[in-house]
């Protein structure tokens, strides 16, 4: 070998770590890449589980009104003065061009009715209780006696 300027060899002052390649940036481009179509694919699956969630909760709500309008049909073939407008309410019930946000309302409109109608006639049929009751309890007493009969009457003091 042959030696060169100040007694070097050719090269022997140049670091070949220096010319090592780096590719981090390119590994760390990669990672956040996945890290971003991982995010894209959660995404998109609690997409489709909410979408899923949401026609579930249409079934059950398209259900109900079939069950609305089922009832509304017993009621104006069997009471049709029982709930005014039944007619008008089953027709609303079973028109399926309508939204079934509105054919919805109408089912609860008639479940409500219905509540209020069986909420009436619970207090109705306490009441009638209580009259029983008290018809039983009086009859229980026994009939005045003539001591009773004359406690009624008040005479009143002489002037």
């Amino acid at each position: 070998m042959a030696i060169y300027g100040r007694g070097q060899m050719l090269g022997s002052g140049i670091n070949p770590e220096s010319f090592k390649q780096d590719y981090s940036g390119f590994a760390n481009a990669a990672a956040t890449q996945a890290q971003g179509l991982a995010n894209l694919g959660a995404t998109i699956g609690g997409t489709i589980a909410q979408a899923g969630d949401y026609f579930k909760e249409q079934k059950e709500k398209a259900k109900s009104v079939d069950t609305a309008s089922r009832i509304a049909g017993l009621i104006s073939s069997k009471a049709p003065d029982l709930i005014p407008g039944i007619g008008e309410l089953k027709n609303v019930l079973d028109d399926q061009e309508i939204p079934l946000s509105e054919r919805i309302a109408a089912a609860e409109s008639l479940f409500g009715m219905m509540n209020t109608g069986f909420e009436v006639n619970k207090i109705i049929n306490q009441n009638k209780l209580m009259e029983m009751q008290m018809q039983q309890a009086s009859a229980t007493q026994g009939p005045a006696t003539k001591a009773d009969d004359r406690s009624r009457f008040v005479i009143p003091p002489s002037q």
